[in-house]
């Protein structure tokens, strides 16, 4: 039991060591269960984005916890592009 609990107090300490979008990202797929789309469209970036900051992330909190990185990693699912929205989401008026 001491050594989980030791093991969620590194994970937690190693999670606050993150970059905030890397943290964000490893947080809204890893402990909400979202999907790559569903966090693109949440925090409004492209899919792509979404995966770059997930392995970083993940390779990063390796890195924080001393664990080797797997010598094989498995293949990732590939989801479609997220869908990109037809009307910019800031509006910019010229002043008058």
């Amino acid at each position: 039991m001491l050594s989980r609990y030791c093991r969620l107090r590194d994970l937690e300490a190693a999670l606050g060591r993150l970059q905030l979008e890397q943290r964000q990202v490893i947080l809204l797929v890893g402990l909400e269960g979202m999907s790559y789309d569903e966090v693109a469209n949440v925090l409004n970036v492209p899919v792509g984005t979404i995966r770059s900051r997930l392995s970083r992330g993940r390779d990063q909190l390796r890195q924080l916890m001393g664990m080797e990185e797997q010598a094989g990693r498995r293949n990732s699912v590939k989801s479609a592009p997220a869908k990109r929205r037809e009307e910019p989401t800031v509006v910019y008026r010229r002043a008058v």
